[in-house]
């Protein structure tokens, strides 16, 4: 293998691991510890893990922030028609 096929090849390899850390970081700061790193958890895995984690959590905020409006809200009134015979 050539120097420059060498370099290369630590170059893609680096940054691999710098997009993996990059992913596992983002897990880390959202209280998520990986605890094991192996070939299977490749970038896009991470990636992926991360983003369906943040989607979760979102979703979790809207719904909480739906029922905290609609406890501010007063509870609707029933109309009473009376009709006269």
């Amino acid at each position: 293998m050539s120097r420059e096929g060498l370099s290369s090849s630590f170059s893609n390899d680096d940054l691999k691991r710098k997009k993996a850390n990059y992913w596992l970081a983002e897990l880390d700061s959202l209280g998520i510890a990986v605890k094991r790193k192996n070939e299977l958890n490749d970038e896009q895995e991470l990636c992926s893990l991360t983003d369906n984690i943040k989607q979760m959590l979102f979703q979790e905020y809207k719904t909480a922030y739906r029922e905290e409006e609609r406890e501010k809200q007063p509870p609707p009134t029933r109309k009473t028609v009376v009709t006269a015979a």
